[in-house]
């Protein structure tokens, strides 16, 4: 890399050792940026689903967060206390989506999450006619980049 390839941002921040948390400062009247440590603490949200093998219905979503575990099955109820049973996809969808946003995590995490379980939700979703709301800006799920 040669110098005047660095962007003027980023030697900005390189000369002030910022290379990850930063804060604001006001000093003399005069703003200036300067190191810290920041250690967000994130809320996590690990979710599963379960389909045919076509991938072509969801049949269960499990998910597990600091604040509750639960398993949203498709059909009639049990006596399995562990389980919440939904009539159909469509309902199994939407308790989802209703929980994810009561429990309103920071983070989304599990097996294969982009590559399946999202593009799977998206896609039984239209399939539907189902907004599939996930995030906090409230906008349909829209799957796509580097693994379409």
């Amino acid at each position: 890399m040669m110098e005047e390839d660095i962007r003027p941002v980023d030697r900005y921040l390189m000369e002030r050792f910022i290379y990850a948390g930063a804060r604001y400062l006001v000093i003399d009247g005069k703003p200036r940026l300067a190191p810290c440590d920041y250690h967000p603490t994130l809320r996590v949200f690990s979710f599963d689903i379960e389909t045919t093998l076509k991938a072509d219905r969801i049949l269960s979503i499990a998910y597990q967060s600091e604040e509750e575990s639960k398993v949203l099955m498709v059909g009639e109820p049990q006596p399995y206390p562990a389980i919440h049973y939904v009539p159909d996809e469509a309902s199994l969808l939407m308790q989802f989506m209703a929980d994810l946003k009561r429990i309103d995590p920071d983070v989304l995490i599990g097996w294969n999450v982009i590559g399946f379980d999202l593009r799977v939700l998206q896609k039984r979703a239209e399939a539907l006619g189902i907004s599939l709301v996930l995030g906090r800006d409230q906008q349909p799920l829209k799957v796509g980049g580097l693994w379409q």
